[in-house]
């Protein structure tokens, strides 16, 4: 069978799997019947996507070096965990995130943070 075939026919498979999966769960849990049939109009699933962190700021030094020692570069390290996901009045999803920054630079440097975002695809 061709690719894009194969590929037609599973993501019709995971959406009647998801479907499934969201009833199933619908059925176990306490919900108003407002909320279950808002919840039952997305009956598309969303699928993956990964978000894209980008941080912007200023490093600052009396020296001459921005990296850690052993390293070639100044890195910003990103760690983001979800706090809260919901569908608003207005039927758009919002997400909210705890987000620790983290610069692994050079020893007597500063990182001046001036602004961070995330994206999605």
């Amino acid at each position: 069978m061709p690719f894009d075939e194969i590929r037609q026919k599973a993501k019709s498979a995971r959406n009647k799997t998801a479907e499934y999966l969201r009833d199933a769960i619908l059925d176990i849990v306490t919900l108003s019947e407002a909320t279950q049939k808002n919840i039952k109009k997305h009956n598309e699933p969303l699928g993956y996507w990964p978000l894209v962190n980008y941080v912007r700021g200023m490093l600052i030094t009396n020296g001459t070096e921005l990296a850690p020692e052993g390293n070639a570069y100044p890195i910003i390290e990103t760690d983001m965990t979800a706090k809260s996901f919901y569908l608003d009045t207005d039927d758009h999803y919002k997400a909210e995130f705890d987000v620790k920054i983290t610069p692994k630079i050079a020893e007597g440097a500063q990182f001046q943070l001036k602004s961070y975002e995330v994206w999605r695809p």
